[in-house]
């Protein structure tokens, strides 16, 4: 039986200088320049570039939840005489 559809998968080549894109470790989806590419012995050399994530750092110093917890509030004579 003949074949009808027939597909090829090509590789692209890493050359130096290049951008590509972590796909797999601690930085996924970061990008890397690649300095260095060795085809022999499948090792590339680069530089990476990690993103920051600036809602990790505000939730971590916690300042703003006990800014809102702590809210001053207004008091008035009326407001104690009907406390006691």
């Amino acid at each position: 039986m003949n074949d009808i559809l027939c597909i090829v998968k090509t590789t692209s080549q890493i050359k130096n200088g290049s951008w590509v894109r972590v796909e797999h470790g601690i930085y996924p989806d970061d990008l890397a320049k690649v300095e260095y590419c060795d085809m022999i012995q499948n090792m590339v050399t680069f530089k990476l570039i990690p993103r920051i994530d600036y809602t990790k750092k505000t939730a971590a110093s916690g300042r703003a939840k006990r800014d809102n917890e702590y809210k001053k509030k207004i008091i008035t004579m009326n407001n104690l005489s009907e406390d006691e």
